[in-house]
């Protein structure tokens, strides 16, 4: 569970087995709510302030005051948009493993301020103010709208449709 309080702080609660609440679950009891610090909350920098949240089934999703996007949780299917925590298993197969702090998503160049951020079970979409769609994740039912079938882990630009005009 996320919460975005009024001061624009981020509060998790309940099952974090894959980090979707911002700390590494064997650290932190599970019982207890836990605020998640942007910024990577590692140095004496003030937080930034969150102004919107989305929650997937396993990852979580901020948009910070200054419009960078944080993710954090599972990442199997690069619904965090980062290709961190990737290794090979044994099999030669790769694998990902959970982001269980808050990582900065590196938005594409051509994107302008993100104003809109979504998460659905193991997928990400964000928007920005010129309306682009930006969409990472899980995609085997083409739910990105990317063209393909295959998962992405970065975020990719989605084309619109134009809207068709009716006449009377």
């Amino acid at each position: 569970t996320l919460l975005l309080t009024r001061q624009g702080k981020v509060l998790t609660l309940g099952c974090s087995d894959d980090g979707q609440r911002g700390f590494d679950p064997s650290r932190v009891a599970s019982t207890l709510t836990n605020e998640v610090k942007l910024n990577g909350g590692y140095d004496d920098r003030k937080p930034l302030q969150a102004e919107k949240i989305a929650a997937g089934a396993n990852h979580s999703v901020v948009l910070a005051e200054n419009g960078d996007v944080y993710a954090f949780g599972s990442n199997e299917y690069g619904q965090c948009g980062t290709d961190k925590n990737v290794r090979i298993n044994e099999d030669g197969e790769e694998e990902r493993g959970p982001i269980l702090s808050p990582v900065k998503i590196d938005i594409p160049s051509q994107a302008s301020r993100i104003v809109s951020i979504s998460a659905g079970y193991a997928h990400t979409v964000l928007t920005d103010d010129k309306d682009n769609v930006f969409v990472f994740g899980q995609n085997a039912n083409g739910q990105l709208g990317i063209g393909r079938s295959s998962y992405s882990d970065e975020p990719t630009d989605v084309i619109v449709p134009t809207p068709i005009k009716f006449s009377e």
